[in-house]
Parts: C-alpha cells; structure tokens; sequence
C-alpha cells in the first residue's frame, strides 16, 4: 500500500515568533491587495511551543516585567508607531491593571515612574514592558488571518511541532519533516520555505556532573521553562540555605538577559534579604552602559580620530582603534551610553571608506565584538544593577570562564574557574555558589546543537557566513532557491540591501520581513 501524500503547501514558516509575525503580516497585506487568486494560498507556520506570534522575548517565557532594552521611540518600526501607540492608549486600563496584579515590586515601581509620562503621552523615552507589543503583534497576526480566510485570499494552518529536517525535492519543492509533540514524525511538502526559527539555542556551559541530578541549582537558559519560574526556583533555593554567606548566584555572562535577571531579582525584596553576591563573570567585566544623554558631547576618541585623518587603515587596525579608544575611556570614568553615537558616527564613516572587501570582514569578523563593547541599556534596568553593586550585592569579574568545579566534600556548592584576560593564568573564584545561570548568549552556528540547522549545513542548503552567527544570503534573502532566511538566523549579513552584523531586534526584523513579503508576492 502507497504512503499518503504529505500535505503540500505554498509557503511554510518554520517558527511562529516575532520574525514571522512580521513577515507574515506584510505578506498577507500584499495578497489582500491584488487580485483574488484562483485558489486560496496555502500556508502552513510550524511552531514547536503552543504559544504562536510573540515568540520568547515577547511572549508568556518572558516576564511580565520585563522591558525593551532601548526606548520606545528606538524600539519601535517607525510604520507601526502610530498604529501600536493607539493600541496601548486603547488598552491602557487593562496592561496597567495586569502589571500592577502581575507585577509585584517591579511593575508598581514601573507604573509609578511612567504614567506619568503616558499621561501627557510623552512615549518616545519610556522603556516599555515588552510583552506589550507581542500581544499587539499577536492581535494584528490574528485579524490578518482572518480576514484573508474571509475573502478567499490565504489559508493558514498553524502546526504545532519542531521541524528537524529539510530536503530538496527533485521538482525543486521542499520535504519538511517535523517532530510532534507526540514524538511521531510527520512530513510535510512545500514550494517555499522561510526560516523565520528565532535565534539558535544558548551556548551551554561546562559543569560538573548531570544538571538535573546535582544538588547545586543550574539554569542553563534563564528564559526556559520561563523567566519568572526560575527568579522563584532561585528564591526556592537560597531559602534552603541555612548559612547566609553561602546564599551566593554566579551568573555566566553579562548581556542583556543577565541584566533583566539582576532587575529581576532586585526588585523581589524577599530574594534581596536571602542574596549574599551575586557574581557576574564576563569578558568585558562589563554590563551593557547606561543609556543617558549626550553628556560628553566634546569627547574625542583619539586614536579614531587619526585614522579618520590618515585614512591608511583596515579593519583588523579599525577594531584596535575601537578597543584602544574604549579602554582610554573606561580609565577616564566616561560612561560609553554618554558618547554612544559620536562612537557609532564615527566608525561607520571609517567603515564607510574602507574596500567593500574590508567592509564586509569587518562585519564578519568584528561586529559583533564591537556590539557587545558598545551594547547598551535603559535607566530602570542599568540603575537597578548600580544599586546593587552600592549594596555590596553584586559583583563583577572580567575574565574568559573555563569551567565549573565541585569538590566531593562539598556537593552542594561548585566554584568556577576562569583565565585573567591580561596574564592568562587560570583563578578559582573565591566564593561557593549554590546557583549559577548560564547567560553567555546563543550558540555560533557551525556547532550548534539545533538539529535543524545541523542539517541544513551538512546538506548544504544553507552556508554559514563569516559571523558563524547567520547564514549566507542573497540580495532577495535565499539561502537557497525559495529557501528564504528573515531575522537572527540572517546575522552578518552584507549586500547592497542589508547590512547588519545582529538582527535581533524589532525594527531590523521588521524592515527584513517586509522586504521579504514585497520579493514574494509583488505589492
């Protein structure tokens, strides 16, 4: 007896956060706009969590407290301003009553210090809770889907399972085989594909041991199972713990999800009055700087300046101007947020006449170290983590972590070892932790543990570009012919439309997704 047919479809998604929604919306907007098709577009948007739209950093993973790292006014795709603006004063009555019985300490701390610039609708510099606008985007998705059924136009079928792996047909079509929550496996055919997946697991740590089995608590992604269930695990923990000098948390790593921690846990005074240190270890020894005003507008960055007058450069030489001026800096006491964009302003102009060769090495080989030297965040997440350091209740380490190590007369602790940047000799940390949080960042994809992406490289479908943080595309975002790439997964990506060494956030995914939608179907 002959195997069904696998169920075909037009156009399929491979995940259903925020880089879909805001493709999808684009699309389905095009389709509206031209004739009725003979038949309605089949769609199919796969998605492995039963929560469709958001996505991790603005869906029920995240907290409710949680806030966009930059200001409204930054965060926000200009051609959706208006219209989400509109939204939040319409539901104004039911977000703020939702933060202030969700949101603890925190969220009334937040309504406190921001309706009053709601109230005289000064938007541009609040840091909003970022749940809000994947419940916008949420909204839209769902109206759009809607009203395409409606009028005959598209057809969305929403499939809940992990896509594992992609073949090339010999049509030319795609066979998806996905994994249900079942564990069966199901295929599905397609003459499109968008990766639209999210960004790549979290890089993993060295421990010691089994996590699950240890008696120390290891929360290898802050955002799984969800962020607010593992501010209670840590609570949980460090009530167990009878001596108070032992209440100690390292975190690994010192981005953006390490700081939303740290507000996190801050304002739970409950957590606070357990916490012994909180140990931060980076690279940088660095949290991402404080977004402030332009209060060095005079500042000269030396060494930047030169070149910019000698103009005989390239991008290796460019990088240690950046890292030589960046060092000047910090030993000056200058906040980098206070001269964020004379930094930025400057080097794209020394990029911008180096060879397009360079240029694109530059890209690849630098930007995002560059990102992560100039990373920044707002007031109310920066000045929570500065309050703690006046309390004595955090700490942070700058060096390369090697590993984790626990001795056998004390289980229940590990301590961590690390290499100094400068002497490069390796230094166990004086203090024992009985929680560690590992927020090192996503995986570089040429070892990435997604056995999606595994195959699409082994089978050459997609190539990773020289970031190893994306893949490699064309001007109209093909990995491969009608295999189509829209948000992190296109990090380092340089042609004459994008060029971006991180696509991790709502304006450059929005403006990726529309263009995508426009290759697709023609508005």
């Amino acid at each position: 007896m002959p195997a069904p047919e696998a169920p075909y479809y037009d156009i399929v998604f491979l995940g259903s956060g925020i880089s879909c929604s805001l493709t999808l919306l684009p699309l389905l907007h095009n389709l509206t706009k031209k004739n009725i098709p003979p038949a309605p577009v089949r769609i199919a948007v796969v998605e492995k969590k039963d929560e469709f739209w958001k996505g991790f950093p603005y869906g029920d993973r995240s907290s409710v407290n949680g806030l966009t790292i930059t200001t409204l006014g930054e965060f926000v795709p200009e051609p959706e301003k208006e219209s989400f603006l509109q939204w939040l004063r319409d539901n104004l009555a039911s977000w703020t009553k939702q933060l202030r019985e969700k949101g603890g300490q925190a969220g009334q701390q937040w309504l406190e210090n921001n309706l009053p610039f709601i109230e005289k609708n000064q938007w541009d510099d609040i840091y909003l809770p970022r749940h809000l606008f994947g419940a916008y985007v949420q909204e839209k998705v769902l109206a759009a889907i809607g009203d395409a059924a409606k009028k005959g136009i598209a057809e969305v079928t929403l499939l809940q399972a992990e896509a594992t792996d992609i073949n090339r047909k010999a049509d030319g079509d795609y066979g998806v085989l996905l994994e249900m929550p079942s564990g069966e496996t199901q295929a599905i055919d397609a003459r499109t594909v968008i990766l639209t997946i999210g960004s790549p697991p979290v890089r993993s740590i060295q421990i010691p041991g089994d996590a699950e089995k240890a008696a120390y608590l290891y929360i290898n992604d802050p955002y799984l199972p969800g962020m607010e269930i593992n501010v209670e695990a840590i609570r949980q923990k460090l009530a167990t713990i009878e001596e108070p000098g032992g209440r100690n948390i390292l975190i690994v790593g010192s981005n953006a999800s390490s700081l939303e921690l740290l507000y996190l846990l801050g304002h739970r005074n409950d957590i606070r009055a357990l916490i012994n240190q909180i140990t931060v270890l980076s690279y940088s020894g660095l949290l991402p700087h404080r977004i402030t005003p332009n209060n060095f507008p005079n500042y000269r960055f030396e060494n930047l300046t030169l070149l910019l007058q000698n103009k005989n450069y390239n991008a290796d030489i460019l990088m240690q101007a950046i890292e030589s001026d960046l060092d000047i800096a910090y030993k000056k006491g200058v906040n980098i947020g206070d001269t964020y964009y004379q930094m930025s302003d400057l080097v794209v102009e020394l990029l911008d006449s180096l060879s397009w060769v360079e240029q694109k090495y530059f890209y690849g080989a630098y930007g995002m170290r560059f990102t992560k030297l100039i990373r920044r965040a707002g007031a109310e997440y920066r000045d929570m983590a500065s309050e703690l350091i006046r309390k004595k209740k955090l700490e942070l380490v700058r060096g390369k972590f090697m590993r984790l190590e626990r001795s056998e007369d004390d289980p229940d602790n590990v301590r961590f070892i690390y290499t100094d940047r400068e002497k490069q000799y390796s230094i166990i940390h004086y203090l024992k932790f009985p929680i560690v949080v590992n927020c090192t960042g996503f995986e570089e994809l040429p070892d990435s543990s997604s056995l999606l992406i595994r195959n699409l490289v082994e089978k050459r479908l997609c190539r990773v570009n020289s970031s190893n943080r994306g893949f490699d595309v064309n001007e109209d975002f093909e990995a491969n012919t009608r295999l189509y790439i829209v948000g992190p997964l296109l990090g380092g990506i340089f042609n004459n439309k994008l060029r971006y060494w991180h696509v991790e956030n709502a304006k450059r995914i929005y403006k990726a997704g529309s263009m995508l939608a426009d290759i697709i179907v023609k508005p």
